[in-house]
């Protein structure tokens, strides 16, 4: 399966934040996911492209930077 990632600019108790709602999305929607520290920030990645733009709107919506890849 391959994952389906967004890289955000997050630091510190944003990161624990952005985390739970990554667990919160990934469970809801019954896909794996995992986060990965990256050069630009942190990569949270999803088995499903729905979940994924799940939580592009959770960063939309907090204000975060960030990019998808695939």
């Amino acid at each position: 399966m391959s994952y389906r990632c967004v890289v955000v600019r997050a630091y510190g108790q944003q990161v624990d934040r952005l985390r739970a709602e990554a667990y919160r999305i990934s469970h809801d929607a019954k896909v794996d996911w995992c986060a990965e520290r990256r050069e630009l920030g942190t990569a949270f990645c999803f088995e499903s492209p729905e979940a994924r733009a799940t939580f592009c709107a959770v960063c939309a919506r907090e204000n975060l930077q960030y990019q998808t890849e695939d």
